[in-house]
């Protein structure tokens, strides 16, 4: 009877020492960006992360897997039974645009008197993934930031592979602020963001690891851009990479190495998701001057004009499209769809007035540095 009073007692000094407001921990800082020569718009972000539970065998990592769960429950919430659900949230300035669900455990804990007598777990985790994936890194959103999360609910209790798809759906409709090329189409994926929303909404949340701001370039300097999170059972690494084109197998130092022209036209593309196509897609689907323009020399169509194709200058449209091209790709990669833009469809631009004036001067100078500039066989000398 002695010994019962005494483990009840060392039970209530245990749970007085686990506050449900335990504080956080940090990411640490692993590496910075050392590349000096950027300017906004020349790269594409990509943010990807993978984990580790600490161990030599399965076995070992699962009873890893099991200890790190139980040290948040009973620290985090008093060891109640119930659904978990660990995130990695990904912000840019005060906005959340994803969160990535990495691990879920329905959690069982049996308790007698005030003693825990047992508990069962069954855990399901994500081991690696993107958090984001080819965003035009400029001022806005060079600087991202990250945190880990547990959420609980005794009440709602969702399926990790149902849980990661809205995820997706919803991260779709978060990125059309930063993708102006995807709003109309991601506007259709908004209802799963509020799905999405109001699920999480029923679960109670609190910081593994507080918010830690990181950096793609060096246009903001003094951020890292690999963290880790390096706990006694689980390791977390985040890397911030840079992209230098959509076409990354043919560019390099150089610039880019292209025989098929045809082929930027269909793989470089804007958005995230099911919202992702192919830019020219993207523009020609506009209803503004540049998209009508693009559709029509792509149609092989005149454009619709009092006078006919050889009086008619085009020069000012070729200007907006290459502007609106920068809208939604690097300034590398849009300089090479406006090139294969002239490449395609050299027949129909030469038909109008002033078409050779589209492959001169300002509008193609920064072909050369890209290893794009047009040959004497390839478009009309000046």
């Amino acid at each position: 009877m002695l010994s019962q009073v005494k483990k009840i007692f060392l039970t209530f000094a245990v749970m007085a020492s686990l506050s449900v407001g335990a504080k956080a921990e940090e990411f640490t800082s692993i590496t910075r960006p050392s590349f000096a020569g950027i300017e906004p718009r020349l790269v594409y972000g990509l943010v990807e992360y993978d984990f580790a539970f600490a161990g030599s065998n399965g076995a070992a990592r699962t009873q890893s897997a099991s200890a790190f769960l139980r040290s948040l429950i009973q620290s985090r919430f008093s060891n109640r039974s119930g659904n978990y659900i660990v995130t990695l949230d990904l912000l840019i300035g005060d906005r959340v645009v994803s969160t990535e669900p990495i691990m879920s455990a329905n959690w069982e804990s049996t308790r007698f008197l005030f003693l825990t007598t047992s508990e069962k777990t069954n855990i399901v985790v994500n081991r690696n993934g993107a958090l984001l994936e080819d965003i035009v890194v400029d001022g806005e959103t060079n600087k991202v930031s990250l945190a880990m999360k547990i959420k609980y609910s005794s009440t709602t209790s969702v399926d990790m592979s149902l849980l990661t798809e809205l995820s997706r759906l919803s991260k779709t409709a978060s990125l059309a602020t930063f993708a102006p090329g995807i709003k109309t189409i991601s506007d259709a994926y908004a209802p799963f963001a509020d799905i999405f929303a109001r699920m999480l909404s029923r679960y109670t949340e609190t910081s593994i690891v507080d918010t830690t701001t990181g950096a793609f370039t060096l246009l903001d300097e003094g951020y890292p851009n690999q963290l880790r999170y390096d706990g006694s059972h689980f390791k977390v690494n985040i890397y911030l990479k840079t992209v230098n084109s959509q076409l990354r197998t043919n560019f390099s130092a150089q610039g880019f190495n292209i025989t098929n022209y045809s082929l930027p036209l269909t793989e470089v593309k804007s958005g995230i998701g099911g919202a992702r196509a192919p830019v020219m897609d993207l523009i020609m689907a506009e209803t503004g001057k540049p998209g009508a323009f693009l559709k029509a020399i792509t149609e092989e169509r005149l454009l619709e004009s009092p006078k006919p194709a050889a009086e008619t200058e085009i020069r000012d449209d070729c200007s907006a499209l290459k502007d609106r091209l920068k809208k939604y790709a690097t300034s590398r990669d849009a300089t090479l769809l406006y090139w294969a833009f002239l490449r395609n469809y050299r027949t129909e631009i030469l038909k109008y007035k002033d078409g050779a004036s589209c492959g001169r001067g300002d509008l193609v100078e920064d072909l050369t540095a890209l290893n794009l500039a047009l040959k004497a066989d390839q478009w009309p000398a000046q």
